[in-house]
């Protein structure tokens, strides 16, 4: 299973609010593990963002989010 997929299946185990604040720094060579952006991987993780924290996330905040989420061993 592909990172990004797993991020979908296992979305409510983590809190992303707290990695997509610790996204600041740069973890730009982890970005390859997001998904493309019109991939239903990235639709289906803005859904759930969406519905548990009541935003959406660009595609360049989701690449820095999944970046970092894979550095704090998400």
């Amino acid at each position: 299973m592909k990172t990004h997929e797993r991020y979908v299946k296992e979305f409510h185990k983590h809190d992303w609010k707290k990695a997509l604040e610790n996204s600041e720094e740069d973890f730009r060579r982890y970005v390859i593990h997001a998904a493309k952006k019109d991939s239903d991987s990235y639709k289906k993780f803005n859904d759930l963002f969406k519905k548990k924290y009541g935003t959406r996330i660009n595609y360049p905040t989701y690449c820095r989010l999944v970046a970092t989420a894979v550095v704090m061993g998400y």
